[in-house]
């Protein structure tokens, strides 16, 4: 049992979930993402990857469509090369590694989302309800008060009033309950 806790800190606190501006990428991950980056470019016979080739490039990932940002919600979230459509390669690899874990950690997503009673990835969750959700489910040492799930919940909306799917992804990595 300490064993695993110890696991479940270790991934925590690790990339993506604690994004560093530099962090190794797991080689296997890395090629996948470099291949993809290859693979769109050449396909549609650009030298560049463009913010328009995003959205097919994560559904390549697994990434449910619904999940997927906009053209300009790319933009706003600095994927692209100053003033241009362009997607800088190392914002391809960090920010795509992030999508990618996502495309694997989605089964894992969704059962914790269901068990709050939420059945489509567009709803959102209020804090009441995770509180509840980590009382229930014993989720860390089941000690967390309402004051720390206050302050998880608003580290993870970064001030909203209730997280996102997206959001409550990051927080199980954070709680170390995804296996990147």
């Amino acid at each position: 049992m300490a064993k695993r806790k110890q696991l479940e800190l270790e991934r925590a606190f690790a990339p993506p979930f604690y994004p560093l501006s530099n962090y190794p990428i797991p080689l296997e991950d890395e090629t996948i993402l470099v291949d993809m980056f290859s693979k769109l470019t050449a396909t549609l016979d650009e030298p560049d990857l463009v913010v328009g080739m995003l959205a097919m490039a994560l559904q390549e990932l697994s990434v449910p469509a619904e999940l997927i940002p906009s053209a300009e919600d790319f933009l706003k979230q600095g994927w692209c090369i100053d003033q241009t459509d362009i997607v800088d390669f190392e914002k391809w690899l960090y920010k795509g590694h992030w999508w990618l874990l996502l495309g694997r950690s989605v089964a894992v997503v969704d059962k914790w989302w269901h068990v709050l009673g939420k059945e489509l990835r567009t709803e959102e969750v209020a804090v009441n309800e995770l509180y509840s959700l980590f009382q229930t489910a014993k989720i860390g040492d089941g000690t967390h008060g309402y004051a720390q799930v206050v302050e998880m919940f608003n580290l993870a909306s970064d001030g909203k009033l209730y997280i996102d799917y997206l959001d409550f992804y990051v927080l199980l990595g954070r709680l170390g309950l995804l296996i990147v």
